[in-house]
């Protein structure tokens, strides 16, 4: 079974006050939107669908968004193309293209659904409330086809899901969204999970400790992805093991 994934590249936004600061270096830099197009035997898959925003959102982030279907055509694909749609959540940089997929069955998780009735969630036209619109609501885990399954991973929105693929060449694959903004944020997470010990002071999502078999994460606002250590933690204690 051959399966295709694509990152799309939809826009970028600025953080107001976003420097990062380390000793004496200092970045600044736009976070990326990405949406990700799966080609899989029984259908075409868009996880993601880009950015919108209000007035004040523009004012606020300036954003620089590319066009969904001009980003599809250079992925050799088209929005007639796509099959099912799937948001990791509802929020106008990740739903914003929604509106273009009139009649597409749109997956969400029904905890965002009601996210969402709030008028400050998102901008509803485009996301959530426009002629056509064909919600497919699900409550937790979903398969959506052979080996693709919506996995909840609750934390930046209340109902936040990402897509898990088995199958593909690099082993099994997490569209992660906006689980973590950075790969480097799962990284430290993932790290958490696998020094889990009772004494340690660490922490992660309680979901991460189910998706210790991923290969590979790909992210909604980093364009690098994530894969294992390949290094493990083994012998004694250095510290407990040293003399009073």
């Amino acid at each position: 079974m051959s399966i295709e994934l694509t990152p799309i590249p939809l826009g970028l936004f600025w953080v107001p006050g976003g420097d990062l600061a380390k000793y004496e270096t200092r970045v600044r830099a736009p976070y990326v939107v990405c949406a990700y197009l799966l080609r899989h035997p029984e259908g075409t898959v868009l996880f993601d669908t880009g950015i919108v925003g209000d007035a004040e959102a523009v004012r606020r982030y300036t954003p620089r968004t590319f066009q969904l279907e001009e980003q599809l055509a250079a992925a050799g694909a088209a929005l007639g193309d796509i099959d099912v749609v799937v948001n990791c959540h509802l929020h106008a940089d990740h739903a914003g293209g929604n509106h273009l997929f009139a009649g597409t069955p749109i997956v969400v998780q029904r905890r965002e659904v009601e996210a969402a009735l709030d008028s400050d969630y998102t901008v509803r036209g485009a996301a959530v409330d426009f002629p056509g619109v064909s919600l497919q609501v699900v409550d937790g885990r979903h398969e959506l086809m052979a080996g693709v399954t919506v996995v909840p991973t609750l934390g930046h929105s209340p109902g936040h899901q990402s897509l898990l693929i088995s199958g593909m060449a690099e082993g099994t694959v997490l569209l992660a969204g906006q689980a973590f903004d950075q790969a480097s944020d799962y990284a430290l997470a993932d790290l958490a999970v696998r020094l889990g010990a009772s004494d340690l002071d660490v922490t992660a999502p309680d979901w991460m400790d189910e998706l210790r078999h991923v290969d590979t994460a790909y992210f909604a606002h980093d364009l690098t992805r994530w894969q294992p250590p390949t290094a493990t933690f083994t012998g004694t204690d250095a510290l407990a093991a040293w003399p009073d």
